[in-house]
Protein backbone atom coordinates (compact mmCIF):
# COMPACT_ATOMS: atom_id res chain seq x y z
CA UNK A 1 0.00 0.00 0.00
CA UNK A 2 1.35 3.30 -0.90
CA UNK A 3 2.10 5.68 2.08
CA UNK A 4 2.76 9.12 2.47
CA UNK A 5 6.63 8.63 2.86
CA UNK A 6 6.43 7.52 -0.87
CA UNK A 7 4.31 10.13 -1.92
CA UNK A 8 6.09 12.90 -0.74
CA UNK A 9 9.72 10.89 -2.37
CA UNK A 10 7.92 11.03 -5.39
CA UNK A 11 6.97 14.48 -6.03
CA UNK A 12 10.59 15.58 -4.63
CA UNK A 13 11.71 13.77 -7.21
CA UNK A 14 9.89 15.57 -10.21
CA UNK A 15 7.22 13.38 -10.56
CA UNK A 16 3.75 15.37 -10.97
CA UNK A 17 0.54 14.56 -9.46
CA UNK A 18 -1.19 13.21 -12.75
CA UNK A 19 1.77 10.48 -12.58
CA UNK A 20 1.77 9.82 -8.90
CA UNK A 21 -2.20 9.41 -9.55
CA UNK A 22 -1.65 7.35 -12.08
CA UNK A 23 1.32 4.60 -10.82
CA UNK A 24 0.03 4.74 -7.17
CA UNK A 25 -4.25 4.49 -7.65
CA UNK A 26 -4.06 7.45 -4.95
CA UNK A 27 -6.82 9.78 -5.75
CA UNK A 28 -5.70 13.33 -6.46
CA UNK A 29 -6.92 15.10 -3.74
CA UNK A 30 -5.35 12.44 -1.20
CA UNK A 31 -1.75 13.08 -2.59
CA UNK A 32 -2.91 17.42 -2.42
CA UNK A 33 -3.57 16.22 1.29
CA UNK A 34 -0.37 14.34 2.04
CA UNK A 35 1.57 17.01 0.65
CA UNK A 36 -0.46 19.79 2.36
CA UNK A 37 0.21 18.08 5.82
CA UNK A 38 3.89 17.89 5.35
CA UNK A 39 4.14 21.86 4.58
CA UNK A 40 5.00 20.89 0.62
CA UNK A 41 3.86 23.24 -1.95
CA UNK A 42 2.78 22.12 -5.32
CA UNK A 43 4.76 23.00 -8.19
CA UNK A 44 4.67 26.20 -10.42
CA UNK A 45 4.11 25.88 -14.24
CA UNK A 46 8.06 26.18 -14.50
CA UNK A 47 8.33 23.45 -12.10
CA UNK A 48 5.47 20.94 -13.80
CA UNK A 49 7.61 21.36 -16.99
CA UNK A 50 10.82 20.05 -15.70
CA UNK A 51 8.80 17.43 -14.12
CA UNK A 52 7.91 16.16 -17.58
CA UNK A 53 11.92 16.76 -19.02
CA UNK A 54 14.61 13.71 -18.33
CA UNK A 55 16.87 16.07 -17.59
CA UNK A 56 20.21 13.97 -17.91
CA UNK A 57 19.22 15.06 -21.77
CA UNK A 58 19.84 18.28 -20.87
CA UNK A 59 21.71 21.45 -19.78
CA UNK A 60 21.58 24.76 -17.96
CA UNK A 61 23.28 27.04 -19.65
CA UNK A 62 23.32 30.76 -18.50
CA UNK A 63 19.49 32.00 -17.99
CA UNK A 64 17.56 28.08 -18.35
CA UNK A 65 17.42 24.81 -19.55
CA UNK A 66 18.70 23.96 -23.17
CA UNK A 67 18.64 20.83 -25.08
CA UNK A 68 21.78 18.69 -25.61
CA UNK A 69 23.13 18.84 -28.96
CA UNK A 70 21.92 15.51 -30.86
CA UNK A 71 21.22 13.76 -33.69
CA UNK A 72 17.68 13.54 -32.81
CA UNK A 73 17.37 17.38 -31.64
CA UNK A 74 18.14 18.75 -35.29
CA UNK A 75 15.89 15.92 -36.57
CA UNK A 76 12.92 17.08 -34.71
CA UNK A 77 13.82 20.88 -35.60
CA UNK A 78 13.67 19.38 -39.52
CA UNK A 79 10.44 18.47 -38.70
CA UNK A 80 9.32 21.34 -36.83
CA UNK A 81 10.13 23.76 -39.44
CA UNK A 82 8.08 20.99 -42.31
CA UNK A 83 4.96 19.60 -40.64
CA UNK A 84 5.33 20.25 -36.79
CA UNK A 85 3.10 22.65 -35.17
CA UNK A 86 4.73 24.75 -31.61
CA UNK A 87 1.76 27.16 -30.79
CA UNK A 88 0.70 28.74 -27.45
CA UNK A 89 -2.87 28.80 -26.75
CA UNK A 90 -3.87 31.19 -24.13
CA UNK A 91 -6.10 29.79 -21.05
CA UNK A 92 -8.19 30.87 -18.19
CA UNK A 93 -6.28 28.52 -16.29
CA UNK A 94 -2.52 29.02 -17.79
CA UNK A 95 -1.45 28.91 -21.50
CA UNK A 96 -0.80 25.25 -22.63
CA UNK A 97 1.75 24.59 -24.73
CA UNK A 98 1.79 22.22 -27.70
CA UNK A 99 4.25 20.50 -29.64
CA UNK A 100 2.39 18.00 -32.68
CA UNK A 101 2.19 16.99 -35.76
CA UNK A 102 -0.48 15.53 -38.41
CA UNK A 103 0.84 13.29 -41.24
CA UNK A 104 -1.10 10.55 -43.25
CA UNK A 105 1.60 8.52 -42.39
CA UNK A 106 1.53 6.78 -39.19
CA UNK A 107 4.91 5.93 -39.23
CA UNK A 108 6.07 9.30 -39.36
CA UNK A 109 4.02 10.43 -36.39
CA UNK A 110 5.34 7.14 -34.50
CA UNK A 111 8.66 8.48 -35.32
CA UNK A 112 8.25 12.08 -34.03
CA UNK A 113 7.28 10.51 -31.07
CA UNK A 114 10.31 8.74 -30.74
CA UNK A 115 12.25 11.60 -31.28
CA UNK A 116 10.53 13.61 -28.34
CA UNK A 117 11.29 11.26 -26.24
CA UNK A 118 15.00 10.66 -27.08
CA UNK A 119 15.37 14.05 -26.44
CA UNK A 120 14.33 13.96 -23.15
CA UNK A 121 10.54 15.16 -23.42
CA UNK A 122 7.52 13.02 -21.41
CA UNK A 123 5.03 11.77 -24.54
CA UNK A 124 2.50 8.72 -23.69
CA UNK A 125 2.52 7.83 -27.05
CA UNK A 126 -0.88 7.87 -27.87
CA UNK A 127 -2.06 8.85 -31.46
CA UNK A 128 -5.63 9.67 -32.51
CA UNK A 129 -7.06 9.44 -35.99
CA UNK A 130 -8.42 12.50 -37.60
CA UNK A 131 -11.25 12.36 -40.00
CA UNK A 132 -10.40 14.19 -43.54
CA UNK A 133 -13.99 16.41 -44.35
CA UNK A 134 -13.27 15.65 -48.27
CA UNK A 135 -13.85 11.70 -48.55
CA UNK A 136 -11.25 11.37 -51.14
CA UNK A 137 -8.31 12.03 -49.09
CA UNK A 138 -6.87 9.77 -46.65
CA UNK A 139 -7.19 10.08 -42.83
CA UNK A 140 -4.44 11.67 -41.00
CA UNK A 141 -2.69 10.92 -37.77
CA UNK A 142 -1.86 13.26 -35.13
CA UNK A 143 0.11 13.71 -31.80
CA UNK A 144 0.95 16.07 -29.74
CA UNK A 145 3.29 16.91 -26.45
CA UNK A 146 3.01 19.69 -23.60
CA UNK A 147 6.17 21.34 -22.33
CA UNK A 148 6.46 24.92 -22.10
CA UNK A 149 10.65 24.62 -21.21
CA UNK A 150 10.76 22.88 -24.85
CA UNK A 151 8.97 25.45 -26.88
CA UNK A 152 10.54 28.36 -24.88
CA UNK A 153 13.88 26.93 -26.41
CA UNK A 154 12.36 26.50 -29.61
CA UNK A 155 10.77 30.13 -29.80
CA UNK A 156 14.40 31.58 -29.39
CA UNK A 157 16.37 29.45 -31.32
CA UNK A 158 16.47 30.79 -34.92
CA UNK A 159 18.51 29.34 -38.30
CA UNK A 160 21.66 30.96 -37.60
CA UNK A 161 21.46 29.10 -34.68
CA UNK A 162 20.68 26.07 -36.51
CA UNK A 163 23.27 26.41 -39.21
CA UNK A 164 26.36 27.10 -36.75
CA UNK A 165 25.53 24.40 -33.97
CA UNK A 166 25.07 21.90 -37.39
CA UNK A 167 28.76 20.91 -36.86
CA UNK A 168 28.29 17.52 -37.43
CA UNK A 169 27.58 15.31 -40.77
CA UNK A 170 25.07 13.50 -38.81
CA UNK A 171 23.40 16.78 -37.79
CA UNK A 172 23.02 18.15 -41.23
CA UNK A 173 21.50 14.96 -42.50
CA UNK A 174 19.61 14.43 -39.10
CA UNK A 175 18.00 18.06 -40.35
CA UNK A 176 17.73 17.49 -43.67
CA UNK A 177 15.72 14.28 -43.04
CA UNK A 178 12.98 15.95 -40.84
CA UNK A 179 12.72 18.72 -43.96
CA UNK A 180 12.45 16.22 -46.64
CA UNK A 181 10.18 13.76 -44.55
CA UNK A 182 7.91 16.99 -43.96
CA UNK A 183 8.29 18.73 -47.19
CA UNK A 184 9.96 16.31 -49.22
CA UNK A 185 8.92 14.32 -52.59
CA UNK A 186 10.57 11.81 -54.30
CA UNK A 187 9.90 11.90 -58.10
CA UNK A 188 9.89 8.43 -60.22
CA UNK A 189 10.02 8.85 -64.01
CA UNK A 190 10.45 5.42 -65.16
CA UNK A 191 12.85 4.44 -62.49
CA UNK A 192 14.61 7.39 -62.27
CA UNK A 193 14.95 9.27 -59.04
CA UNK A 194 14.60 13.01 -58.57
CA UNK A 195 14.02 14.59 -55.19
CA UNK A 196 12.29 18.21 -54.46
CA UNK A 197 11.98 19.94 -51.26
CA UNK A 198 9.26 23.11 -51.31
CA UNK A 199 8.42 25.31 -48.84
CA UNK A 200 7.75 28.97 -48.69
CA UNK A 201 10.82 30.04 -46.47
CA UNK A 202 13.96 31.27 -49.20
CA UNK A 203 16.08 31.13 -45.92
CA UNK A 204 15.38 28.01 -44.67
CA UNK A 205 15.82 26.21 -47.75
CA UNK A 206 19.17 27.73 -48.24
CA UNK A 207 20.35 26.22 -45.18
CA UNK A 208 19.07 22.64 -46.91
CA UNK A 209 21.22 24.13 -49.89
CA UNK A 210 24.26 24.83 -48.05
CA UNK A 211 24.42 21.53 -45.65
CA UNK A 212 23.63 19.38 -49.15
CA UNK A 213 26.50 21.24 -50.82
CA UNK A 214 28.59 20.34 -47.75
CA UNK A 215 28.13 17.02 -47.53
CA UNK A 216 29.39 16.72 -51.15
CA UNK A 217 25.65 16.97 -53.53
CA UNK A 218 24.66 19.38 -56.01
CA UNK A 219 21.48 20.70 -55.31
CA UNK A 220 19.51 23.31 -57.20
CA UNK A 221 17.17 26.10 -55.90
CA UNK A 222 14.38 28.30 -57.40
CA UNK A 223 11.58 29.82 -57.45
CA UNK A 224 8.50 27.31 -57.93
CA UNK A 225 4.84 27.90 -58.85
CA UNK A 226 2.71 28.79 -56.13
CA UNK A 227 0.40 25.68 -54.59
CA UNK A 228 -3.29 25.99 -55.15
CA UNK A 229 -5.45 26.06 -52.20
CA UNK A 230 -9.08 25.89 -52.15
CA UNK A 231 -8.81 26.82 -55.86
CA UNK A 232 -6.69 30.23 -55.03
CA UNK A 233 -2.74 30.38 -55.52
CA UNK A 234 -0.89 30.56 -52.38
CA UNK A 235 -0.58 34.59 -51.82
CA UNK A 236 3.96 33.72 -50.27
CA UNK A 237 6.65 32.60 -53.06
CA UNK A 238 7.30 28.93 -52.87
CA UNK A 239 11.03 27.92 -53.42
CA UNK A 240 12.27 24.45 -54.49
CA UNK A 241 15.21 22.54 -53.42
CA UNK A 242 16.03 19.88 -56.90
CA UNK A 243 18.66 17.29 -56.63
CA UNK A 244 18.20 15.28 -60.13
CA UNK A 245 21.98 13.43 -60.08
CA UNK A 246 20.25 9.73 -59.66
CA UNK A 247 23.45 8.43 -57.71
CA UNK A 248 23.18 11.31 -55.65
CA UNK A 249 19.44 10.66 -55.31
CA UNK A 250 20.05 7.07 -53.88
CA UNK A 251 23.13 8.05 -51.51
CA UNK A 252 21.59 10.63 -49.88
CA UNK A 253 18.57 8.18 -49.08
CA UNK A 254 20.62 5.57 -48.14
CA UNK A 255 22.66 8.28 -45.55
CA UNK A 256 19.35 9.72 -44.42
CA UNK A 257 17.28 6.79 -44.18
CA UNK A 258 13.70 7.80 -43.85
CA UNK A 259 10.58 6.26 -42.20
CA UNK A 260 8.11 6.40 -44.63
CA UNK A 261 8.02 4.11 -47.66
CA UNK A 262 6.93 6.02 -50.13
CA UNK A 263 10.18 8.29 -50.00
CA UNK A 264 13.05 5.67 -49.84
CA UNK A 265 14.26 5.36 -53.27
CA UNK A 266 14.41 1.29 -54.52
Amino acid sequence: MTNQTEIIERFNSGQSMIRIEKETGMERHQISKFLKQNNIHRRKADQNSLSKLDLSKWDYIGDGWKPKISEPLFYLLGVLKGDGDVSITPRKTGAHYKVELTSTDRCFVESFISTLKAIGLSHSGWIFTEKMKNKNWNDAFKTRASCKIFLEWYKKTSLEWIQKNATEAQFKLAFIRGMYESEGSLLNNNGYYAIEIINTNEKLLSIIKKFLEELGFHPTMRKAKRKKIGGREHHKEVYKIGMYREKEVKDLIKNIKPCIPRKVAL
